[in-house]
């Protein structure tokens, strides 16, 4: 075809040389403008010289010379594509000092935006032949690059090689050096096939050249040299170079041209680069632009890069996979791009993730499962129920808890799991899960902490149907009370660990079938250490219905080796209770440890008190133990609780009682009490009356409280009995050596006038005391003591003197 040149602007050409025979400097001698350009084109002909020729010079390095060069946009905004063959005069002329001259053929199109632009080997082609100067406008047949030649070209001399070159051609001038050049023609594929892996706009800007003796400074940013100067890279002809040790784009680029050619084809990666065919703008930085073209080339990639790096924005992934049929990405890109599209999860995310739906969906939803919200979570499973593939999310939740997964991880798909309804008949699922033991663990002990709403269906799809690993079955026995625990399921189960002990007893507290499983479970219960395990234990424990009687004991004794209180709750049997705990401590407990937990039991079943199931309980248990020598103290613990709930003390055994009684001054105060009140109404007569007071006295009983306990006593409503008794009780406590005779019966008056008996008694028996004739002396001075106390410190005459005045 001919070039048709931007109008006004026909195909231009300059002769650069010298006349014969004379000492003038190299300069353009003839052109294509007949002089108006000649500045401008001796510019772009500088610009494109590789340097000065030797006349010795031979092989690649002797004449000819051929440099494309790019006016860079410096022409008042044109961009030309330039070429320069350097050749010696073929007339043999030579200048006033001898030396043969040099001529430059140089030539210029007009930079063509479109696709067919020609490349470096059809522009050298065009022109090679044409002589200069030009007698006419000259329009060579220049026909579009062959993309295909180039793309072989670049697979003969070795896709990664050439690939280098245009990388290291974005950091720095790359020189192609050789023990054995090639020939002119091959030297101007391998620049046109470099070129062509960098964006054809590139061009426009881009000086490469066969040769340069790489003496003197010039532009040229590729070319074949025996030399390297500094700031240049050097490589071998098709010997690969080594990108890794470079910092900046140059591996970037290499790295993505190979990705690039890897999910297309070299004549792809071309026809890609050569639809590129802006110009760079002055100033701008080729590295970073050639990167991004790649980048929107590969933009699947490149999204699925940025969102790994946390750059991407809302909604890349689904303008990524909108843009590229998804069957051409990778399985890797696409399935990240998938799963950016489920987590994002907009409408139209969903929408699209629908259509597109492929082999790598099911595994990537899996993957996100315990990531994003169960809402979300629920919105997949629509997705996988409409396309048929809801065994395949399964069993990709349960592959991807494989052994090798990281407990947190197991964990957190096993929680998200037990959140969903089981499968309605899955058997493939559930052989699955029964070879997946960690996870099936995990997913138990997720549904159990999520409640029966979630472990009820479970266990029952996992126990229910077909063989079931041994460890699974004390969960069965947990939910259903006619299956048998057997002791064997109990150690396989145990073998998972302390939580999945505790987890069947949670089961079985909700199912009301802890008196079936507590027995079998108790032994490795109570080898729970300290820790949320325990406190679990605890909580599972904690406000129970009461129990048959040994079931209530086994859990009492359980909580008390668990450094626990146990709460009493309904009567029980106390002996059947006693004698469960007595048999479980002589089975699994060695004796020191026996008597620690029993003093700990009967202090948590009494305290705090008072807890009369509690002190039930507990007596039965004191009782029962007693014998033994280690438990010679039990009644120590019990007295503080029977101390304060003293009506108690009349219930326990004689025993008990007596051991109790010479333990406690209060609990035998208590019972002198009761005695009185019993005495008083069965009949009792002054002196009885007497005795007991006494006896209450020398214990330490307040005069308050025998005055209560003999109110009901006919006498006890007449002063002149009163004071009877408490002169009796002064005799009494004389004959028996009390050391505090006085203070004890002015107590005694100053309880009846404090109203211990009633106000009206209190008033009658002021009354009668300052009437009373000759008591005994320290009778008198009790009863002046009381009545000085009665009247608040109101000076009372003594009653002797009172009698004396009387007399007179």
């Amino acid at each position: 075809m001919s070039v048709d040149p931007a109008p006004g602007q026909p195909l231009r050409w300059a002769l650069h040389s010298k006349h014969p025979d004379r000492f003038d400097d190299y300069a353009v001698i003839a052109d294509s403008s007949g002089g108006r350009e000649r500045r401008e084109l001796g510019r772009l002909i500088r610009q494109s010289l590789p340097g000065a020729p030797q006349v010795t010079a031979s092989g690649a390095g002797g004449l000819p010379w051929v440099t494309f060069a790019g006016s860079g946009g410096h022409l008042d905004a044109r961009e030309r594509l330039g070429i320069s063959l350097v050749d010696w005069e073929p007339t043999g002329a030579r200048d006033r000092s001898g030396r043969p001259i040099a001529a430059t053929r140089y030539f210029d199109i007009p930079f063509i935006g479109t696709e067919t632009a020609p490349g470096y080997r059809e522009l050298y082609a065009a022109v090679v032949a044409v002589a200069l100067p030009a007698s006419c406008s000259l329009a060579p047949a220049l026909p579009p690059a062959n993309l295909d030649h180039l793309a072989e070209d670049i697979d003969g001399l070795g896709f990664e090689w050439v690939a280098s070159l245009a990388a290291l051609l974005l950091h720095m001038p790359v020189m192609i050096t050789a023990e054995e050049f090639p020939a002119l023609d091959d030297r101007i594929r391998c620049l046109d096939a470099v070129a062509a892996l960098l964006p054809r706009g590139f061009r426009a800007d881009l000086v490469v050249g066969t040769w340069t003796p790489n003496m003197d400074t010039h532009q040229i940013r590729l070319a074949f040299a025996d030399r390297v100067k500094e700031g240049q890279h050097q490589v071998g002809w098709q010997v690969q170079p080594d990108l890794s040790t470079l910092s900046g784009p140059a591996p970037a680029y290499l790295t993505q041209l190979l990705r690039l050619r890897q999910r297309t084809s070299t004549r792809g990666v071309v026809d890609r680069l050569w639809r590129r065919s802006t110009p760079l703008p002055s100033g701008a930085d080729g590295a970073t632009i050639a990167l991004r073209y790649l980048h929107e080339e590969d933009r699947p990639y490149h999204t699925m890069v940025r969102y790994r790096e946390g750059s991407a924005g809302p909604g890349e992934a689904r303008t990524a996979l909108e843009e590229t049929p998804s069957a051409l990405l990778e399985p890797e890109v696409r399935g990240e791009l998938l799963r950016r599209l489920a987590v994002e999860a907009t409408d139209a995310d969903l929408v699209l993730l629908d259509r597109l739906w492929c082999p790598e969906t099911v595994p990537v939803l899996t993957g996100l499962v315990g990531d994003v919200p169960t809402e979300l979570v629920e919105r997949y499973a629509v997705l996988v129920e409409r396309h048929h593939e809801s065994a395949r999310f399964w069993q990709g939740i349960i592959e991807a808890a494989s052994p090798d997964t990281s407990p947190g991880d197991r964990a957190r798909l096993a929680r998200f799991l037990a959140g969903l309804p089981v499968p309605v008949d899955e058997s493939g699922l559930r052989g699955a899960l029964h070879a997946n033991p960690a996870f099936c663990v995990d997913l138990v002990a997720a549904a159990v902490d999520a409640g029966p709403v979630c472990f009820v269906p479970w266990l029952r799809w996992l126990t229910v149907a077909g063989p079931s690993p041994k460890w699974l079955a004390p969960f069965a026995a947990a939910c259903r009370p006619d299956v048998p625990l057997v002791p064997g399921d109990v150690v396989a189960l145990a073998e998972w660990g302390q939580r999945m002990v505790v987890a069947v007893l949670t089961v079985a507290r909700d199912a009301g079938t802890i008196p079936v499983v507590l027995p079998g479970l108790w032994p490795d219960l109570a080898r729970i250490d300290p820790g949320p395990v325990r406190r679990a234990g605890v909580a599972a424990l904690a406000g129970l219905p009461t129990q048959p009687a040994r079931t209530e004991a086994l859990i009492d004794l359980l909580l008390a080796v668990w450094e626990e209180l146990p709460a009493a709750a309904g009567p029980v049997d106390p002996a059947e209770y006693a004698l469960a705990v007595s048999n479980q401590l002589a089975a699994w407990l060695a004796p020191p440890r026996r008597r620690v937990v029993v003093l700990r039991l009967i202090h948590g079943l009494t305290n705090p008190p008072p807890k009369s199931e509690g002190i039930t309980r507990a007596v039965a248990l004191t009782e029962r133990l007693l014998s033994e020598q280690i438990y010679q103290d039990l009644p120590s613990a019990l007295l503080p609780a029977v101390e304060a709930a003293p009506e108690t003390l009349r219930l326990l055994p004689a025993l008990l009682q007596q051991l109790l009684l010479q333990m406690s001054a209060p609990l035998r105060m208590r019972r002198l009490l009761d005695r009185l009140t019993g005495a008083v109404a069965n009949g009792i007569d002054e002196h009885e009356v007497i005795e007991l007071w006494a006896e209450g006295v020398h214990l330490g009983c307040r005069p308050e409280d025998v005055l209560w306990a003999i109110h009901r006593w006919p006498d006890a409503a007449h002063p002149a009995q009163l004071f009877a008794v408490v002169e009796g009780l002064l005799h009494r406590l004389l004959a028996t050596g009390h050391q505090a005779v006085v203070p004890a019966v002015q107590a005694a008056h100053e309880a009846i006038l404090a109203g211990a008996l009633g106000d009206q008694m209190a008033t009658d028996y002021r009354a009668y005391l300052t009437s009373v004739g000759r008591p005994l002396h320290l009778h008198s001075t009790a009863v002046n003591r009381a009545l000085v106390q009665a009247g608040k410190g109101r000076p009372l005459v003594r009653l002797w003197r009172y009698r004396r005045r009387r007399r007179q």
